[in-house]
């Protein structure tokens, strides 16, 4: 009886909508929730074996936020500036999620000296350290996590992403 229980439970994860696992913040407008919904269901069309990963992660809005956006970890919360157009929304929620892996997924782990070899990086680089922000092999995959479910970036902050780079993450977000 167990291992059935176990199934049943996994197919009920596995069949939630999109929008079961991404939380607002009371300010977040209407218009910002529904994309952010549709950008989750765009998200995990992409990345189907990190359902799980994903699951838990809190969407709050600040008009005065100086970035685009910024993940905290220790409140699996995401902040986007608005106003913005929806583009740069999706972009920017599409990157903070990515951050929100590199926290939540233990395989992204094994992904790391992969994605450092394909991006030209030392063996020996630090996941989220570079003389500028762009330099951060972290930075490059949350990039490389936008342009793979986008197909481009409208915006790339002089990151430049190898082909091979956005093939691992493409077979890692399929599992």
């Amino acid at each position: 009886m167990r291992p059935l229980l176990i199934v049943m439970a996994t197919v009920a994860m596995s069949c939630g909508s999109a929008s079961d696992l991404i939380e607002f913040s009371s300010e977040t407008p209407d218009d910002v929730r529904q994309l952010a919904q549709a950008a989750m269901t765009d998200f995990l069309e992409v990345f189907p074996a990190q359902r799980q990963c994903v699951a838990g992660v809190r969407l709050d809005i600040d008009p005065d936020f100086e970035a685009r956006g910024r993940y905290e970890p220790e409140t699996a919360t995401v902040i986007l500036r608005t106003p913005a157009t929806a583009p740069k929304l999706r972009e920017s929620l599409f990157h903070e999620l990515a951050h929100h892996l590199e926290w939540n997924c233990p395989s992204q782990l094994e992904l790391r000296k992969p994605f450092l070899d394909a991006q030209g990086f030392s063996a020996g680089s630090e996941w989220t350290k570079g003389d500028a922000w762009e330099d951060s092999p972290s930075e490059h995959f949350a990039e490389a996590v936008v342009e793979v479910i986008e197909g481009r970036r409208n915006l790339t902050y002089g990151i430049n992403l190898s082909d091979q780079a956005l093939e691992l993450v493409r077979r890692w977000g399929h599992g």
